[in-house]
C-alpha cells in the first residue's frame, strides 16, 4: 500500500492472540477448537513491507516454546533479532502444519475473530530445510512492539481497510 512513495501502515488493536487447532469431523465440519492464548498482548500491524509475521520479544519466546512443542523438538529457533523457526526437512514433510492457526480477535470484533494458517508462513531454503517466517521482531526495528502482518498474509487474504 504505498502512494507517492508513502507506505501506509494500519494499526488495530487486539483482545486474544493465540495459537491451536480447530478439530473437524469426518465430513469437514468444525467440532471443537483450542488455541493457547499468549500471555501478553501487543496491536497488530499490517503493512506490505514486511515479509512474513513479526512478534515483539515477548511473544515471540511464547512462540518458539510452542513450536518446540508442536514439532517434538524438531523445530531449531533463533531468539536473535529477525531470527526464526526452522524444521530440517522440506515443508511438505510436515503437513501437519497445515491443522494449525493463530487466533487474532480485535477488540471492536464483536466477537469475531481471524484464524491465520501457520502453514501460510512455511517457505522452503535451498537447504532443503523449512523456514516459518514468523520473525522475532527485537527492538531494532520501528514498531517492534507490535505484531507485524505482512506480505504473506495478504497473499492469502483480502483485506479492506476503512479510514
Amino acid at each position: 500500500m504505498t502512494a507517492n512513495n508513502q507506505t501506509y501502515v494500519y494499526t488495530y488493536d487486539i483482545s486474544q492472540f493465540g495459537l491451536g487447532k480447530v478439530y473437524t469431523a469426518s465430513n469437514g465440519s468444525a467440532t471443537s477448537q483450542y488455541f493457547q492464548n499468549f500471555t501478553s498482548l501487543a496491536p497488530v500491524t499490517w503493512t506490505l513491507n514486511f515479509q512474513g509475521m513479526g512478534l515483539p520479544s515477548d511473544l515471540y519466546s511464547q512462540y518458539e516454546q510452542l513450536m518446540s512443542n508442536l514439532t517434538n523438538q524438531d523445530a531449531q529457533c533463533s531468539s536473535s533479532n529477525d531470527g526464526a523457526c526452522q524444521l530440517p526437512n522440506s515443508c511438505d514433510q510436515y503437513s501437519y502444519l497445515d491443522e494449525y492457526s493463530f487466533m487474532v480477535t480485535f477488540e471492536r470484533a464483536n466477537g469475531n475473530y481471524l484464524r491465520v494458517p501457520l502453514a501460510l508462513f512455511a517457505q522452503d531454503l535451498e537447504s532443503g530445510a523449512c523456514r516459518i517466517a514468523i520473525i522475532n521482531l527485537s527492538g531494532e526495528i520501528e514498531d517492534s512492539s507490535n505484531i507485524v502482518l505482512g506480505g504473506m498474509f495478504f497473499q492469502n487474504f483480502f483485506g479492506i481497510f476503512e479510514n
